[in-house]
């Protein structure tokens, strides 16, 4: 998924950052949708939003770099059938 970044340094820190909220944010996902590809994929696909954001996510401290990541790529997203009822 991040073998598009083409700096070194870069592809490992958001990969780090994955690993470390992914487990999170699918469990979150499943939670809301009751199937677990789909919230995979929601996630997967919150934090491909992330990859334009690198550079500001490495000027944060990790609790502001969590906020951030929870207030613009959340992995909760009405963006599908299953999800409108959030969205109301």
């Amino acid at each position: 998924m991040f073998m598009v970044i083409e700096n070194d340094d870069d592809r490992e820190f958001i990969a780090a950052l994955y690993e470390s909220k992914r487990k999170l944010w699918v469990r979150k996902a499943y939670a809301l949708t009751h199937d677990w590809q789909t919230a995979e994929d929601m996630v997967s696909d919150s934090f491909v939003k992330l990859i334009d954001k690198i550079e500001l996510l490495r000027s944060l401290n990790c609790y502001k770099a969590d906020a951030y990541v929870v207030i613009i790529a959340p992995p909760i997203k009405p963006c599908h059938k299953k999800w409108s009822i959030l969205s109301k």
